[in-house]
């Protein structure tokens, strides 16, 4: 599945992308800008040729699969996913083997080409992304003292917290937008889902920008206009 192109050399194009069964792969794409390489524009899902380098991994006798063409005629679900391409990418370390980051795409893209919500597959995308790498936010008990009741949260805490423990650190966070955060978690995308409200889609994209910045050291560039209104 690739997810990134640029130019090269020599009529070459450096992709990056997610393998079945290699993992998270940069290789280098023989031909990628010559005529008829429009197959190679991300996101798509392909079958082709893979070859470990000594420097660089090379792909060749790429085969569509997938073009992924649903969300590619809405704007807002292109948007999506190429911000999703963009933690993903970012996320996960070169050459991680973990299946379960190319299959996680390959449902979140058919997600976004069959018209589900885009600003709810975000969300969920990087819910589910932050699951699989161990560094899920705490969305249920205080990460200071464990009480029941919380009202704001601290990345640096790794969750929400009580008003004893907030005291004005990270910031406010209403029960409802915590209850639907905790329902990422637990729901697959196609179940049901309440209304995301316009407050809980700021306030749960703040949570998820500022987790991974502080726990992966993302720059605050990769979330800039990613959820479209």
């Amino acid at each position: 599945m690739l997810l990134s192109r640029r130019p090269f050399k020599e009529g070459d194009d450096l992709v990056e992308g997610f393998s079945r069964y290699a993992g998270r792969l940069t290789a280098v794409a023989k031909g990628g800008r010559r005529k008829g390489s429009a197959l190679l524009e991300p996101p798509v899902c392909l079958e082709a040729r893979f070859r470990r380098g000594r420097n660089l991994d090379t792909l060749s006798q790429p085969t569509l699969l997938n073009p992924y063409s649903g969300l590619k005629r809405s704007l807002p679900a292109l948007l999506t996913a190429g911000f999703l391409s963009r933690i993903f990418l970012a996320s996960v370390p070169e050459r991680d083997g973990d299946v379960r980051f190319y299959l996680l795409l390959e449902r979140l893209f058919e997600a976004l080409g069959e018209g589900l919500e885009p600003a709810l597959v975000g969300l969920w995308g990087q819910a589910r992304l932050l699951y699989c790498l161990g560094l899920s936010p705490n969305l249920s008990l205080c990460s200071g003292c464990g009480a029941l009741n919380v009202q704001g949260y601290s990345a640096p805490s790794g969750g929400v917290l009580c008003g004893k423990c907030y005291e004005g650190t990270g910031f406010a966070l209403s029960a409802a937008a915590i209850e639907f955060g905790r329902l990422l978690g637990e729901r697959a995308l196609g179940e049901a889902f309440p209304a995301l409200e316009p407050s809980f889609k700021v306030a749960l994209g703040r949570l998820y920008k500022e987790h991974f910045q502080v726990h992966l050291g993302l720059d605050a560039h990769y979330f800039k206009r990613i959820l479209p209104e």
